[in-house]
């Protein structure tokens, strides 16, 4: 999951013609999670009829820091996690 989203992150900057530059990121992650900082919050469960193994219970913020670090054509600074209400009222 956290590989496609850097995945699709690498392509928009791409597309963008930003890739060169470090780029700030807000993370919208639409699931309950236990928020333990600003930049990072556990998914406590998956809802919605969703399932990926290996992620509950784990710092997703972290768990996208990992997938974009793997690329290695990407540098994205996570720099908010919050969940979708909040992110709709931002």
């Amino acid at each position: 999951l956290f590989d496609h989203i850097a995945s699709c992150i690498s392509m928009f900057m791409s597309q963008r013609k930003v890739i060169q530059y470090r780029i700030p990121l807000g993370f919208t992650f639409s699931f309950p999670c236990k928020q333990e900082g600003l930049t990072s919050a556990r998914l406590t469960q998956w809802t919605k009829g969703f399932k990926c193994s290996g992620v509950e219970g784990e710092d997703v913020v972290q768990l996208l820091r990992e997938a974009i670090d793997k690329r290695n054509d990407i540098d994205v600074d996570v720099m908010a996690v919050v969940n979708d209400t909040t992110g709709t009222l931002m």
